[in-house]
């Protein structure tokens, strides 16, 4: 075979029509499941709105006792406010109402009806109910017998 004869070699740049669309399948795929991922993984739904139903203001309009009161959070993770902003977890608004909270239930929590209320979490995020019996609660010291909670 001659010189003249040879097949002419394609340039190395060139590819074939499968491979194009092979790749475009692929990158296509590739892009659709990270998007997907970061949809499902890291955007998480927030509320707006009332959590329940309207509070009626009347029972919180009179002290519920004057002595001392402790409010003792036992529990794991959701106790301990793991995961909520600085402050909003369930125990401290129990304690302080949040900045968001509407007006009419700015004087819808427990200091309001209970003013010697003192508020003591000793809940640790991971532990099991198992955890609590075993670590927690052997740990804990009497409180005083004119203390209420």
């Amino acid at each position: 075979m001659t010189n003249s004869q040879e097949v002419p070699r394609k340039p190395w740049y060139s590819l074939s029509r499968k491979r194009v669309v092979l790749w475009l399948t692929l990158s296509v795929c590739s892009v659709g499941g990270a998007l997907l991922y970061l949809e499902f993984w890291y955007h998480h739904p927030v509320g707006s709105g009332p959590a329940g139903p309207e509070v009626d203001a009347a029972s919180f309009s009179t002290v519920w006792s004057e002595r001392p009161v402790v409010l003792l959070g036992l529990g794991d993770s959701i106790t301990d406010g793991y995961g909520a902003s600085p402050g909003k977890s369930y125990f401290n608004l129990l304690l302080k109402p949040a900045s968001t909270d509407t007006p009419s239930l700015q004087h819808c929590y427990l200091p309001v009806v209970l003013p010697n209320i003192k508020g003591q979490n000793d809940a640790i995020s991971g532990t099991t109910s198992l955890e609590l019996v075993d670590v927690t609660l052997p740990r804990l010291e009497p409180f005083p017998p004119d203390v209420y909670g």
